[in-house]
């Protein structure tokens, strides 16, 4: 999905402190010396990690297309109701 140049410039003044770590993908401040999220953890313990990112995002995507959903509802419930008066 492309959102265009003004969603990336955005994106990248929000994410200007920051970078992304190469094991874990997570962002963390450039002032740290290593990722808060992973730098401590052995192979095992960055795969539960990575497991659980991967649940956060179903579970984010899910919960968008639920609210895509309703509005979607009410859209169509206020589309009747207004050719109805």
């Amino acid at each position: 999905m492309s959102f265009g140049l003004g969603w990336k410039a955005w994106q990248l003044s929000r994410h200007k402190n920051q970078q992304q770590c190469p094991r874990c993908s997570l962002r963390y401040e450039r002032t740290l010396a290593k990722c808060p999220h992973c730098g401590e953890l052995d192979s095992q313990g960055l795969a539960e990690l990575k497991a659980r990112i991967e649940l956060d995002h179903r579970a984010n995507t899910r919960l968008g297309k639920s609210f895509i959903f309703l509005a979607v509802l009410i859209v169509i419930a206020l589309v009747l109701l207004n050719s109805q008066a």
